[in-house]
């Protein structure tokens, strides 16, 4: 669906209105040299007092918009990896293992920023608590098959 790699059969299509955000467990698209100010400032036409507001709902609080991304902790990553895609404009995010590597309060922030998400979310996932506080449907990949299963 990122469109990373051609599917094996048919093909992938998103509607005319449909933003795609993707966000893997690796955080790769933080640039280490920025700061997350400068990271939302990228992909949003936002003042610096707008950009703190908007951080500050990912919980970036006080001077934690000047620090540098490298020196941030994962989950700090994590957070800011997901307000780089809504303030890019995306509706429909792509999660790849998204609370892999997250201690239990970096977890919780996380998930508080997640929540406040309106868009659709796809999310690849082994964390059962986390499919039980944001799915609506699962679908289950075994043995070539897809099986739905509705919450």
């Amino acid at each position: 669906m990122a469109g990373q790699l051609d599917p094996v059969a048919g093909s992938v299509r998103l509607g005319h209105s449909v933003q795609l955000g993707m966000m893997s467990q690796e955080q790769e698209l933080l640039d280490p040299a920025l700061t997350p100010l400068a990271t939302i400032q990228q992909v949003a036409p936002l003042n610096e007092t707008e950009t703190r507001s908007f951080l500050h709902y990912f919980l970036f609080t006080g001077d934690d918009p000047l620090r540098l991304n490298g020196l941030l902790s994962f989950g700090e990553r994590s957070r800011l990896s997901l307000a780089r895609l809504v303030a890019s404009g995306c509706n429909f995010l792509l999660l790849d293992e998204p609370t892999n590597h997250l201690d239990i309060p970096s977890r919780t922030m996380f998930e508080e920023a997640l929540a406040q998400f309106e868009g659709t979310i796809l999310a690849v996932v082994h964390d059962r608590y986390f499919m039980e506080q944001f799915a609506t449907k699962i679908w289950v990949v075994e043995d070539q098959t897809i099986q739905l299963i509705y919450v």
